[in-house]
């Protein structure tokens, strides 16, 4: 549709052979947008007796686009050319302490990462507190939204879906 497309892409459930197969074929596809998520546990859709993968950290996974880039896999062998992926890493408006997360967006600039997306925050004065300080990182951020459909979903992502406050 002509339309920038960005991935969330989530280190769940890949090992890291996977991940390089999906990256490898998601570049060849013409996917250059990819925020690197860890993903939340199995259990929280309901899958009590699966156990994800993790594999591979999200910065981690910010390392392993950047050598793509680079033109090498992550064992240092030339890959033929160098990948153009536009990389994002996740940031968290919502954490407590907020330096601890402020720390977290210095190694994945470390890593590579080339902007941040936001979880959603439904906290105004969280979000400005946030933003005050992760802008002194001086990398792009989008601020993630998410519109509530209903009080119950509401309830559901207060509830059950780690760092949404509502």
């Amino acid at each position: 549709v002509g339309i920038e497309t960005v991935v969330h892409y989530t280190t769940r459930d890949r090992n890291l052979i996977a991940i390089h197969s999906d990256l490898v074929g998601a570049h060849a596809l013409g996917v250059r947008n990819i925020v690197c998520l860890k993903g939340d546990p199995p259990s929280l859709a309901g899958y009590t007796d699966v156990v994800g993968v993790w594999d591979v950290t999200p910065t981690g996974l910010i390392r392993i686009l950047k050598l793509l880039n680079e033109g090498i896999d992550w064992t240092g062998k030339p890959i033929g050319h160098n990948a153009s992926f536009f990389i994002g890493g996740a940031a968290n408006p919502n954490a407590e302490p907020i330096e601890t997360e402020l720390k977290l967006l210095r190694r994945k600039i470390e890593a590579g990462v080339h902007f941040f997306m936001t979880q959603v925050s439904y906290d105004p004065d969280s979000l400005d507190r946030f933003l005050e300080r992760a802008t002194k990182l001086k990398m792009p951020i989008v601020v993630g939204i998410l519109p509530l459909h209903s009080s119950r979903h509401a309830e559901f992502l207060h509830g059950q879906v780690p760092g949404i406050t509502i």
